[in-house]
């Protein structure tokens, strides 16, 4: 099974996000673009598991948040992660102290159950489209569309990533509250 923590947005927004895509989707030649059900943010990426380290993940991320509260973060704008023509477009998080707390406390957590955590700093972000190539004519996106939403963060999830009929599906296996202020 594989799976990661994420953040997971509600109906709302992800349809804000997918009318969003739409534009993109229009103004690229090619893409593989993220279906509206499986917009997240990722705070952790595990991989690969065995069944029997749900539980063990699970405790790691309630140790995790048990010192924090629910917060806010603000999406915003477009943004990109090149290789070579092809681009990772997505929508940006605005710098934010209580998410990145959790990504640090959440991390050493799973460190210190060994796993291994990423070298790369950790960039915020939702992703658009993978593998996207946008027509030469066609408008700076990332300049153009203005998108901007304050979203409530109450809980973070353990999902996993499987295929069904051929689609990439993201379930939650567990999620777990943060506590009011």
């Amino acid at each position: 099974m594989r799976v990661f923590f994420a953040l997971e947005f509600d109906s709302v927004l992800k349809s804000k996000m997918k009318r969003v895509q739409q534009i993109i989707v229009e103004n690229s030649l090619k893409g593989n673009f993220t279906a509206e059900e499986n917009f997240h943010l990722t705070l952790e990426f595990i991989g690969e598991i065995k069944e029997n380290e749900v539980e063990k993940l699970k405790a790691a991320l309630i140790k995790a948040i048990e010192n924090h509260s629910k917060f806010n973060i603000n999406i915003k704008g477009i943004g990109n992660f090149r290789r070579g023509n092809k681009k990772i477009l997505w929508f940006g998080v605005n710098n934010n102290e209580h998410l990145n707390r959790l990504f640090q406390s959440l991390g050493q957590e799973l460190y210190d159950l060994g796993y291994e955590r990423e070298e790369r700093a950790y960039t915020p972000h939702i992703t658009i489209g993978r593998e996207v190539i946008l027509k030469e004519d066609s408008v700076n996106i990332e300049q153009v569309i203005n998108f901007n939403e304050l979203v409530s963060i109450n809980k973070v999830s353990l999902m996993g990533s499987t295929r069904k009929n051929g689609k990439l599906v993201y379930i939650p296996i567990f999620s777990i509250p943060l506590k009011d202020d």
